[in-house]
């Protein structure tokens, strides 16, 4: 999935210049070098910096992306705590963003966040 992202971003046609918050394609035959680095609770929304430094000494390089989930039966905030911490260590966020109900299960019809409310939702 992290290569159809890096995938999408060059077809995007991304600056060429060399700025540090721009993220330019890879070398030809090259992949970015992503991770969910794990957490905890399954939830995939308590990743730490500690987890993306372990992978990364784990794995022997720096990574680019850093994925990780919102859930929004947590919290509708949006996670900029995380998303500057890895920022600020030279990767992108990933953000998966989770818009389902604590008590959502696979089959059944989301009761809060449908996607029929969805489409003219005040918050898009």
């Amino acid at each position: 999935m992290i290569i159809v992202v890096a995938a999408l971003l060059v077809a995007a046609g991304l600056s060429a210049k060399a700025d540090s918050s721009v993220l330019l394609p890879p070398p030809p035959g090259k992949l970015y070098y992503g991770v969910y680095p794990g957490g905890v609770d399954g939830e995939e929304d308590d990743i730490t910096l500690q987890d993306v430094i372990g992978y990364e000494t784990s794995g022997g390089q720096r990574v680019i992306w850093v994925y990780f989930s919102n859930n929004w039966y947590e919290s509708r905030v949006f996670p900029t705590g995380t998303a500057h911490c890895i920022r600020a260590r030279g990767a992108v966020p990933y953000i998966r963003l989770l818009l389902r109900s604590k008590d959502h299960k696979p089959g059944n019809a989301e009761r809060t966040f449908s996607m029929g409310g969805r489409q003219n939702d005040y918050r898009d």
